[in-house]
């Protein structure tokens, strides 16, 4: 059980903590000051100017329905090549 003496000290721990702890405790730390940083950079915007966004995420999911494309085609010429494999095989 933890008490606090009249000199302010903490008696009766368990020791020090464990260093799985203390590494989550760095790991949170070291997140926590790379958000801050980034949040500390950014600057206000107007209103006015937060319709550029949606027209971002349209353009981002023309480049996601693309690239779905390419790899469906690139499984197909893999699996044709595995195809032409195998015939010359046997």
């Amino acid at each position: 059980m933890l008490r606090l003496t009249r000199g302010g000290q903490i008696e009766g721990g368990c020791g020090p903590p464990p260093p799985v702890l203390l590494l989550v405790a760095v790991l949170v730390a070291m997140v926590l000051a790379g958000f801050l940083g980034v949040m500390d950079c950014m600057q206000v915007m107007a209103v006015g100017h937060v319709g550029v966004v949606p027209r971002l995420f349209v353009t981002a999911g023309f480049v996601v329905l693309g690239s779905r494309q390419m790899v469906l085609r690139g499984v197909t010429v893999v699996l044709g090549g595995f195809a032409v494999m195998i015939r010359n095989l046997f």
